[in-house]
């Protein structure tokens, strides 16, 4: 049984409480390791609680040579690194460079006014521009993608071939990573940097993670078969913080659900256009998109989150802003989905504090 674990244990004591409440890294422990030992679960969970690390575990192996898994392992971010892009532009926003009611044609001039002159930053920011979704790029205009998506040559499809978008503007929602890497490359041209370098000097060193480089030992993603482990085939992926990259590891999340659950680090009209301008005409229903995660909201709590599967790999990441308990998931044995949310939902019983 290959297994790693670093088992923290923290009391979180509120002021407001008569008693003492706490998360028990015990029963997280213990639920895990059964899921483990059933060859149900092959993955890793880091959780944070009112800015203290409660629980890192890691089940398994990151890849066939074998090696383990560890805290420390690089894990492809995919499209969870949307919420990355998506502080970078509310940073430029809130310092004045970019507005939510941008049109991209303004930006990115050389696009079709009379096709994309209706999508503004914050379509792209809340996926409702009706831009067409990467796959259909890829599969209509192969000859212009070289090695899998690039962020340019979306532009470069977009300006050249001039593709109708699926729907108007505003109207409706449709998940496509496209819309961050426009993002992208219009936080790239305001910064004169490249996202990642931006991203890196103004967020990531503060938060004491470096972002390595595409080509270091990373999380694979497996598949099961005759009862062993298999590296899934490659696929092309978007070379953007909309899809595939950066590589960040369960220490690397940890730093940045704390500094999600620090609003005193932040600048505070950064701080305040990053949670308080969800998309308005998905206000009557209970799940809504926040700069490219989903909200979740009740009398009792407010939650940011979001889920990727994709080439193996699963991922989930939680923010409570109601009682400041986050947490991340991932496993990379190919879990079945429904597996996967049952976890989730067994862990956030799990998560909910008991009294002393």
């Amino acid at each position: 049984m290959n297994r790693i674990l670093v088992l923290l244990f923290i009391a979180c004591v509120g002021m407001s409480r008569a008693r003492a409440q706490f998360i028990s890294p015990v029963r997280i422990d213990s639920f895990l390791l059964d899921l483990y030992s059933k060859d149900v679960f092959n993955g890793g969970l880091a959780v944070v609680d009112q800015g203290k690390t409660v629980y890192i575990g890691t089940f398994g192996i990151a890849d066939t040579e074998p090696t383990l898994l560890a805290k420390e392992t690089p894990i492809p971010a995919g499209e969870l690194a949307q919420q990355f892009t998506a502080w970078a532009v509310t940073r430029l926003i809130s310092e004045g460079d970019l507005r939510f009611d941008d049109k991209i044609t303004t930006l990115i001039p050389n696009l079709s006014d009379s096709i994309y002159g209706a999508i503004t930053v914050r379509d792209l920011i809340h996926h409702t521009s009706g831009l067409p979704n990467y796959g259909t790029l890829l599969s209509e205009y192969s000859s212009y993608f070289r090695n899998g998506i690039d962020n340019q040559e979306i532009i470069k499809v977009l300006e050249i071939k001039k593709p109708e978008l699926n729907f108007s503007p505003g109207s409706l929602y449709e998940s496509n990573p496209v819309n961050y890497a426009v993002l992208t490359v219009i936080v790239e041209q305001l910064t004169k940097k490249s996202l990642r370098t931006f991203l890196q000097s103004a967020l990531f060193d503060s938060l004491g993670i470096s972002i390595p480089n595409d080509s270091v030992p990373r999380v694979a993603g497996l598949v099961r078969s005759g009862g062993e482990l298999y590296v899934r085939d490659s696929v092309s992926y978007l070379r953007t913080y909309g899809k595939v990259q950066p590589l960040l590891s369960l220490d690397d999340w940890i730093a940045w659900l704390k500094y999600l659950s620090t609003p005193e680090r932040w600048e505070s009209a950064h701080y305040e256009l990053f949670y308080s301008n969800p998309p308005h005409y998905f206000s009557s229903i209970p799940d809504r998109e926040l700069f490219g995660m989903g909200l979740k909201w009740s009398e009792d709590t407010t939650v940011i989150f979001y889920s990727e599967f994709w080439n193996g790999i699963s991922k989930y990441v939680q923010h409570s802003i109601t009682d400041e308990v986050s947490f991340i998931l991932f496993d990379n044995a190919d879990i079945n989905k429904n597996d996967f949310q049952v976890i989730v939902a067994t862990l956030n019983d799990i998560l909910k504090r008991e009294i002393e």
